[in-house]
């Protein structure tokens, strides 16, 4: 019975690894909506006392970031006696 199991798992796992990988390839030709060279933005929220240098830090990671990836982040903290917080 182990026998027969065998290639039918073998069949199951290269079928699933297969469809997994069809998303990773882009088709010369084909445009995606964001792709006009512009970094996107991503903004992340955090809870907590806004950091005195924050802003400098937040530079420096878009300085990096986005020729490299196109990519920049804003941090946002929003303090813990803010309004609006449960």
């Amino acid at each position: 019975m182990n026998d027969r199991r065998k290639p039918v798992l073998m069949t199951l796992s290269l079928i699933l690894l297969l469809l997994s990988s069809t998303g990773c390839f882009r088709q010369s030709g084909q445009d995606s909506d964001s792709d006009d060279g512009a970094p996107v933005n991503l903004i992340y929220y955090t809870i907590g006392e806004p950091d005195k240098d924050l802003q400098l830090v937040n530079d420096k990671i878009n300085e990096i970031m986005a020729p490299k990836i196109g990519v920049t982040v804003t941090y946002i903290k929003v303090g813990w006696q803010e309004p609006g917080i449960a």
